[in-house]
């Protein structure tokens, strides 16, 4: 593992890429829409001159290959799923080459934390994972995998989080900082934001998250441990969340 490497796969505007490289890590920004990776391009050239980002404009799948990407009206929903990108409108069609996560990780090093954020190709993601033999310290997936925990803790996951991104917002950043250096970059709606031991609270046994998750996917406040962290209530009803695992 390379402790100062973060992946940053579903790039999108680059917002999350900017706080982790305000923390201080080197990133490896991934993005399959080329006029996003254009824009972060201009955005970030210091940052890419120097050394501290690598942007590649491919996607992330379960075989290599060059393979349809939709571009959709709300560029956060492009995917290499279709019907995921259509939920906004028609679609704009791109060929953009694809690797499986092993394969771009063995090449591009074991990162620290992995962020997986890519409309559609989160599961193959995770288990493209089980092919590697080291981990990232800490991984975090859209909540649309409900196995998230399943799949992690064979590899040797053994701390599990809900993390609610209207309420991560509202987090005040953590001083002294735990990863990295310390930032009060905003987190906004777009981002994952927080990550290892800054994301908020306690991190969960297996079991513990099992129950968890089923009451945050049923929509059961009283008693949560959301509700324990201090999220309002209507942010728990209201709000999307992101998974995030913790090895051993």
């Amino acid at each position: 593992m390379v402790p100062d490497l973060i992946f940053d796969l579903g790039m999108h505007d680059g917002s999350d890429t900017a706080y982790y490289l305000a923390k201080g890590f080197r990133v490896v920004a991934v993005e399959a829409n080329p006029q996003l990776c254009r824009a972060a391009e201009r955005r970030f050239a210091s940052e890419i001159a120097a050394g501290r980002l690598t942007i590649l404009n491919i996607g992330v799948g379960p075989e290599r290959g060059d393979f349809d990407f939709y571009v959709s009206q709300k560029l956060d929903w492009s995917s290499f799923v279709k019907a995921y990108a259509e939920r906004a409108g028609p679609v704009e069609v791109v060929r953009i080459p694809c690797i499986p996560l092993d394969d771009l990780l063995r090449e591009r090093g074991i990162p620290y934390y992995l962020k997986i954020d890519i409309e559609g190709h989160d599961r193959s993601s995770l288990a493209a994972l089980a092919k590697l033999d080291e981990f990232p310290r800490y991984v975090s997936v859209e909540a649309t995998v409900g196995y998230f925990h399943k799949t992690m803790a064979p590899l040797g996951y053994t701390g599990f989080k809900a993390v609610n991104q209207l309420h991560h917002q509202q987090v005040v950043p953590i001083y002294p900082p735990i990863e990295g250096r310390f930032t009060d970059m905003k987190i906004t709606g777009v981002m994952s934001g927080a990550f290892g031991d800054e994301s908020y609270g306690p991190w969960l046994t297996f079991d513990e998250f099992d129950v968890e998750f089923r009451r945050v996917v049923e929509k059961r406040y009283d008693g949560s441990g959301q509700q324990a962290a201090g999220v309002p209530e209507d942010r728990f009803v209201d709000g999307w969340y992101d998974l995030h695992a913790k090895l051993g």
